[in-house]
């Protein structure tokens, strides 16, 4: 079994005793991203943000899910733009968002 497999198996159960906790539901997101299972990556990205809406971090991974494995440029923008637009991101983020904005706009 590989490391992102186990990981996956801890922050599944993990996940199962603590279904509100964000934290677990972004890990278990990254495990599915690394593993290549980016529908439950993004499935839980999404629950994540019905805890924590305003995660920066979140929506830019959902943007990039969108934009590079399920070719939907509105809901990518949709997600890069929030990180843009919202308080809470650091430079370094807002400026990969806009990057990301730019090429999806040149495509």
């Amino acid at each position: 079994i590989r490391q992102w497999e186990k990981a996956e198996y801890f922050y599944r159960r993990l996940s199962n005793e603590l279904p509100n906790d964000p934290k677990v539901k972004e890990k278990l997101a990254m495990c599915y991203f690394y593993m290549q299972e980016y529908s439950l990556a993004l499935m839980n990205l999404k629950d994540v943000l019905k805890v924590d809406p305003d995660n920066v971090n979140v929506h830019f991974n959902i943007g990039l899910l969108y934009s590079y494995f399920f070719n939907d440029k509105s809901k990518a923008k949709e997600h890069f733009l929030f990180v843009i637009n919202s308080k809470k991101s650091d430079e370094k983020t807002r400026k990969l968002a806009q990057e990301e904005i730019k090429k999806l706009n040149a495509e």
